[in-house]
Order: C-alpha cells, then structure tokens, then sequence
C-alpha cells in the first residue's frame, strides 16, 4: 500500500510538478494522541525488532506507551525500544571490548555512545531494575569520565591491531606518544583502576603493565634464557639489567597470577618450573640486596639513579614506608634490624 504525496488538481495533466509520486508505508504509524479520548499514542507495529534506528529514535522522544502487533498483543514501545537498544550495546561491547564512544568516524559507536549519555541524564527516569542491569552489564556507564576513558582504550585497540603491538611514549608521532603517556599513567595508578578497567586492560594486551611491551611469549622465551644461562632463577637485585628485567617480568606474573589463563600458567609451568616462588623469598631478597647496599654505601638506594636496579629497590624501601602500618610484626621487626632508618627518609647509620 502506498500514500499520495502529490494529487493532480482536477483539469490539470499530469506530469512534471504534478508528477505522481510515492513512498512506502512506514512500518510503524503513529496517530494522534487524544483522538480517541486516550492519554496514549497507538502505534501499528508488525514487530518491534523490526524498527529501524530512525523509528526507535522518534518513539524514544515520544509520548507513546504502546504497540499492538498483527497478533493483536499490547506491548510496552518504550520497553521494547530501550531493550533493543540495550541489547546493541552488549553486542557492541562483546565485539570489541569497550563501551562505545563519541567517535566520529564510527556512526554506530557514536549513537550508542549518545543512547547511553540520555541514560545519564536525570530526566531520563531510569527505574531501579534498568539502572541495576547497566550497572551488572556495562560498568562505568554512570560517570561521564568513564566514557573518555573508554575512548582513549579504543584509540590504542586501534594501534595495537594496526602495529600489533602497544604504543610507547616519546617514541613516535604526538597522537602516537599520547597514547604511550596514557599507558604509563594507568600502570602507575593500576592499585587504583576500578576492576572493570584492569579487565579492560587485560583484554587489549597482557602485557599492558610492562613499560617495555613485547609479546607475553617472547617474554616466556627470554625469561626461560635466562635462567638456563644462570643456573637459577634471576633477582631483582642483579646487577645485569636483563637479569634485573626477567626478575621483575617474572615477579609481576606471581603478583597478576589470578587474571592469567590456564594456557598461560601451563606454559610457565612448563618451560619455567618453579617460576611461582613465594612472595616471602621475594620479599626476602628485596631486603637483602637492600642491606648490602646501604652497608656499601652508608646511604639508603634514591629513587633518581640512573641505576635501575637500585631505583627500583628505593622503590621498594618506599612501599615498606607507605604500608609501616600493615605491616606484620615479623617484617617490621626484621626492617628494624637489618635497615635501622627505614621508616624515614633520613640516612641511616653505618653498621659494623
């Protein structure tokens, strides 16, 4: 069926400005509200999953409440509207890992990115249930933060498929570096990222908290050279930098161990048995590499050293400070002991 736009005044032939034309019926008809004494807009929908974007657009800013199907059945327009546009979301972000965003060069990110700021808004009257199901299935949805975030994490999904590798700071073009810079700052703040984004983070790359990112694997190859090559497993406090490396490589899998896969954790186990030492041993030999460098230098390791092994145990020395507090009485005692000033930034005393 179709609907006359344009009639021919009587005595008048056809043609030209009078040309008949024509357009479809649209799958979904709307009459005016009131005409039938109701509050509501009837609409004739032969399915609700088959509006188009630009029909779910108009019904979501009108005040109709419901739809009659060819089977005769009355169903919410509102509800079906908001569940399929709820639905396009979780596809969304199942086929690539983020919220969608205002991104300009990609239409249905930036609309879904749009759908979701209107839930945001106070006029939108979410009820408890739907605010809940966003809150269960797209975390962050609520801070308008979250979706820059989002955005800068989909900018460096892009590089990393495009170069098959992540970006590095200072290295390459200002955009490029930005994303680098990006990366750097959610390492430092990881005690600080809410679990979705450290999911997030996971999801892009494995290896996204390693400052100089190469593949999972190949660090796997490298660190199991290494400890062929010494006889044993490398410590952070060697003076070797590749040595220094792996032991950090391997420290940070021990302290990441719940979020790796079972194909991970296998091939460590394989080609790395016993890479799983306890946090204890490690601790341990934190505090006696630190021992012997203030017993050679009457000076506690500085955190600006070129050095970085010996940067990186000042870092260490620093994180005992901020967590003195928790700290168990064993450990503190221990510190007491072999580090006498540990607790401040003052120089210790030489010992014999």
């Amino acid at each position: 069926m179709t609907h006359l736009v344009n009639r021919v005044p009587e005595g008048v032939r056809a043609g030209g400005q009078f040309a008949v034309r024509t357009r479809p019926e649209p799958a979904v008809v709307l009459t005016a509200a009131g005409a039938a004494g109701t509050d509501s807009v009837q609409a004739h929908a032969l399915n609700a999953e088959a509006l188009t974007s630009a029909q779910t657009n108009v019904i979501a800013r009108s005040p109709v409440t419901s739809v009659r199907t060819e089977s005769g059945r009355a169903e919410d327009v509102r509800a079906a509207v908001w569940n399929a546009r709820f639905t396009e979301v979780l596809r969304y972000m199942e086929e690539t890992g983020s919220m969608p965003t205002h991104n300009p060069s990609k239409p249905e990110s930036k609309r879904l990115a749009a759908w979701l700021n209107d839930q945001r808004r106070p006029t939108a009257n979410l009820s408890e249930d739907r605010a809940r199901l966003l809150d269960e299935k797209v975390p962050g949805w609520r801070d308008p933060r979250e979706a820059a975030w989002q955005q800068r994490l989909e900018a460096v999904a892009d590089y990393h498929r495009s170069h098959g590798r992540l970006p590095a700071a200072g290295k390459e073009s200002n955009e490029v570096s930005s994303y680098g810079r990006w990366l750097v700052y959610q390492r430092k703040n990881e005690h600080r990222l809410p679990e979705h984004r450290i999911r997030a983070l996971d999801a892009l790359d494995r290896d996204w908290r390693d400052p100089n990112p190469v593949s999972w694997a190949r660090n796997v190859e490298r660190a199991a050279d290494v400890v062929q090559r010494l006889g044993h497993f490398p410590t952070s406090g060697a003076a070797d930098p590749e040595e220094h490396r792996v032991a950090e490589w391997l420290s940070s899998q021990r302290t990441h161990r719940s979020r790796m896969t079972t194909e991970q954790i296998r091939e460590l186990d394989t080609k790395l048995p016993g890479w799983n030492r306890g946090r204890e041993q490690v601790w341990q030999e934190r505090l006696e590499w630190t021992a012997g460098f203030v017993s050679r230098n009457r000076r506690f390791p500085s955190q600006h050293s070129a050095n970085v092994v010996e940067a990186s145990h000042a870092a260490w020395v620093r994180a005992q400070r901020r967590t003195a507090t928790v700290l168990s009485d064993e450990r503190a005692a221990q510190l007491d002991e072999v580090l006498p000033g540990w607790r401040g930034p003052s120089t210790p005393s030489a010992r014999a």
